[in-house]
């Protein structure tokens, strides 16, 4: 038989060209079965046990399964089962997060970076695990809760009263156009939707007019348009709620202040209309205000974060509540590896692991005692277990690991207080990930 005759010995081709074969969408089951059935029954294949087969009606989950069985026992990291594009792009969120880990700011700047390597973090998880649709759909999803979140943060400084830089210029040009030139209405009103910057109180009055009183169609499509451009802007709210009371009262208008709301405002009766709109206006307005606080960005990211660390640990949905991060972490890190006897090698090639490594012993998690503490407490030691889980892999890896450790131990002990203890530690266990899914990153 051909799988008797092909080498499967460490370092072979052959381990992962059939690594890849597990999460191949053009490889049926029922013809990967019986193949794997062969090697497990072959004494070619080393470290390949008998019950290490595939049911032919396997399903995909079970044959990703199947396949970290496979590269856990030949310890070879997963990504060559990964598409080049997915692990590429894996790849560039580690590398974004690690060069933005600056440690100092306030604590608002602190937690976006913290957030950020979380995430990617996350991602190179899931990708490792083998989760390939979950970590193609949060790439392509997952930014629209980190822009939320990077606009809260930058809105800190909103001032409903705070001028506005050249707020009234447009508006007055646009007054001034003669009332007949649509035309020259539609171009106005598109210049002022792609202006870069807030958008001010008294350009925003005008824009509103013509949005739901302009004359023409064109011209009120336009600007509705420019309008709903402007929905992250309390100012453009404000005026669409000073103007409401003269807003005709029809399904155009209520679909553009539902885009500028996003809330439901049109139900089908012109009755409903004015207090839908009014309280659709008053909660976002309420909304973009409060959430410009300090505490709000924070919280959210405190929010995001949890649900990334159980995403990464259960692969559980995103969007739904999530435990406490280091209840997650300590999951992620007892799934990632369970060291043994086999890693004393690598435990004593880079000192400070093995303290790490000893479950509930760890001097920092017996004195943990918020849950700020036992979160930082369980990272530094799933840093460690990946760190240990990276040298497995390969142990001509050991000086780029060690050179990491080095810099996360003087990291820790030069910071000022936990969250900056926190951002160095996510950015060493991202530097891991890199290195795992042989980027070769350097901290």
């Amino acid at each position: 038989h051909l799988v008797g005759v092909v080498s499967w010995r460490s370092g072979s081709a052959s381990r992962r060209w059939l690594l890849t074969k597990f999460d191949a969408a053009d490889v049926r089951t029922d013809r990967l079965a019986p193949l794997l059935d062969a090697i497990a029954r072959s004494s070619a294949a080393p470290d390949i046990l008998p019950g290490m087969t595939l049911d032919p009606d396997a399903t995909r989950p079970e044959r990703i399964a199947l396949g970290k069985v496979y590269a856990d026992a030949w310890q070879i990291a997963r990504q060559d089962g990964f598409s080049d594009e997915l692990a590429a792009a894996v790849r560039d969120e580690l590398a974004a997060a690690v060069a933005d880990a600056e440690m100092s700011g306030d604590h608002v700047r602190q937690m976006r970076r913290l957030t950020q390597l979380v995430r990617a973090n996350a991602l190179a998880a899931r990708l490792h695990a083998g989760d390939t649709e979950p970590v193609a759909e949060e790439l392509q999803l997952g930014l629209d809760r980190l822009d939320d979140s990077r606009r809260v943060a930058q809105s800190l400084s909103f001032d409903v009263n705070a001028p506005v830089t050249g707020d009234g210029d447009w508006g007055a040009a646009t007054l001034s156009i003669d009332d007949n030139d649509e035309q020259a209405f539609i171009n106005a009103a598109s210049s002022i939707g792609v202006l870069e910057g807030p958008i001010g109180p008294a350009d925003a009055g005008v824009l509103v007019r013509l949005a739901f009183r302009g004359s023409g169609v064109g011209v009120r499509e336009a600007a509705a348009r420019a309008l709903t451009r402007h929905a992250e802007s309390p100012h453009a709210l404000l005026a669409t709620l000073d103007m409401l009371d003269s807003i005709p009262r029809n399904e155009t208008n209520g679909s553009t202040i539902e885009t500028l709301t996003r809330r439901v405002v049109w139900t089908g009766s012109r009755d409903d209309f004015f207090a839908n709109a009014r309280r659709a206006l008053l909660e976002r307005i309420l909304e973009l205000i409060a959430g410009g606080t300090p505490e709000a960005a924070i919280d959210r990211d405190a929010s995001l974060i949890d649900r990334y660390t159980n995403w990464a640990a259960t692969g559980e949905s995103i969007d739904t509540d999530a435990p406490a991060a280091h209840h997650s972490v300590a999951l992620l890190r007892r799934k990632l590896v369970s060291p043994t006897s086999r890693d004393h090698d690598a435990l004593t090639e880079i000192p400070g692991l093995a303290g790490e490594l000893v479950s509930n012993r760890s001097p920092r998690r017996s004195l943990a005692r918020s849950a700020v503490d036992r979160y930082i407490a369980e990272q530094r030691t799933l840093a460690a277990t990946l760190a240990v889980s990276v040298i497995l892999a390969d142990p001509d890896r050991v000086p780029r690991v060690r050179h990491v450790w080095q810099v996360l131990e003087r990291q820790d002990a030069a910071a000022p207080d936990p969250l900056t203890q926190a951002i160095a530690t996510e950015r060493a266990i991202a530097i891991l990930w890199q290195i795992q899914l042989d980027q070769g990153g350097t901290p």
